[in-house]
C-alpha cells in the first residue's frame, strides 16, 4: 500500500480496524489521510511500515480518539525522546475513557 491507496482508504469513514504490514510505500502523509478520514478507527497495526514516523503516529493519537489497539512494531526511531512525547499524546488522547493496547518494538 502507498499513500494514494491510504487516501482512498480514508474515505471509509466508518472503518474501525485496519492492519497495514510491511507497506513500503506508506508514509506519514498516507497515515495522516487515514487519521483525518477514519475517526472511528479502534484497531490499527503499522507493523514494519518503515516510512511511517513521528508525525504519522502523532496524527493517529490526535485524530483517532477511539483507538484502543495500536501496533507500532519495528518502526524506525531516530529521536527517542521525541517518540516518547508522541506516545504520551497517543496515550492521553485515547485513554480518557478506555485503556489503550500499545505494542512497540522499535528498530533503531
Amino acid at each position: 500500500m502507498n499513500d494514494t491507496a491510504a487516501a482512498a482508504v480514508a474515505s471509509c469513514r466508518s472503518l474501525e480496524r485496519l492492519w497495514l504490514t510491511r507497506c513500503k510505500g506508506l508514509s506519514d502523509i498516507g497515515i495522516g489521510c487515514v487519521a483525518v478520514g477514519c475517526l472511528k478507527l479502534r484497531v490499527l497495526s503499522l507493523k514494519w511500515c518503515l516510512g511511517v514516523g513521528d508525525l504519522g503516529v502523532a496524527l493517529i493519537g490526535v485524530k483517532c480518539k477511539q483507538i484502543r489497539s495500536l501496533d507500532l512494531s519495528h518502526l524506525l526511531v531516530f529521536n527517542t525522546s521525541l517518540n516518547f512525547d508522541i506516545l504520551i499524546v497517543v496515550g492521553l488522547s485515547s485513554s480518557v475513557c478506555h485503556p489503550l493496547n500499545l505494542c512497540i518494538l522499535w528498530t533503531v
